[in-house]
């Protein structure tokens, strides 16, 4: 799992940066599961790392928890502080997280996404929960516009996410560390600043999850953070 460290906002007609520190990835303690956040970065007046925070503490059975059971307890919590939020937008925004990793006794990952979209034009916030996803290969978040063709094709001659399911961990690294380079680049090119900041990537195999790339130590000074969530701040593997 790989990400950015951008949080932005948008107040119906201009985009800015708030932090390039901002954690997006959280392992949960103790298991072989984390979520990933998409979409926007504070829900209910909190940043999500805060709001994940409170979630795991109201969530005392989290570690004997399936990655379903943990979808379906977020949704029920997350509800109302995330249609809230969206409300508040003057644009057509979505709230996601994806809740994927290891249940115990289980040799496959599973992975269960749910996300609230707003669409402006029709008045309506929808709720979606999915499972049965492909596992190999999943975008999101506003990096993705600038690669989804390698969905439909290889990097190149070496890297393609048809292979990853029969190659190490360090293959998938390698090609996330591509795939993210090239978004970099195609950003670059059409001079956007839609993601960027501190990346950090998180790997999970059925003895647990580390870091390969940690998120930043969050300061006070970062309005997208919040220091709160220690699940994420485990010591690196090189």
């Amino acid at each position: 799992m790989t990400a950015d460290g951008r949080c932005t906002g948008f107040d119906g007609r201009t985009r800015t940066i708030q932090s390039n520190t901002h954690q997006k990835l959280f392992a949960i303690p103790n298991t072989a599961i984390a979520i990933a956040h998409h979409g926007e970065n504070i829900i209910g007046g909190k940043p999500v790392k805060e709001f994940l925070a409170d979630f795991t503490i109201q969530h005392p059975l989290i570690c004997e928890s399936s990655v379903d059971q943990i979808a379906d307890s977020l949704k029920k919590y997350a509800d109302e502080d995330a249609r809230n939020t969206l409300w508040s937008i003057p644009a057509s925004k979505v709230i996601g997280f994806w809740i994927t990793g290891f249940v115990r006794n289980r040799s496959h990952p599973e992975l269960v996404e749910i996300c609230w979209t707003k669409d402006v034009s029709a008045g309506t916030i929808t709720l979606e929960k999915k499972g049965d996803r492909n596992l190999v290969f999943i975008l999101g978040g506003d990096a993705q516009e600038f690669v989804r063709q390698y969905h439909e094709k290889p990097i190149d001659g070496m890297y393609d996410w048809k292979s990853i399911p029969h190659e190490s961990s360090n293959y998938a690294i390698k090609f996330h560390a591509k795939l993210y380079g090239l978004a970099e680049s195609a950003q670059n090119q059409n001079q956007e600043q839609l993601f960027g900041g501190k990346k950090h990537q998180l790997v999970i195999t059925r003895d647990g999850s580390h870091w390969t790339m940690p998120p930043h130590q969050t300061s006070e000074a970062d309005p997208c953070s919040s220091s709160s969530f220690t699940a994420g701040n485990q010591s690196p593997v090189a």
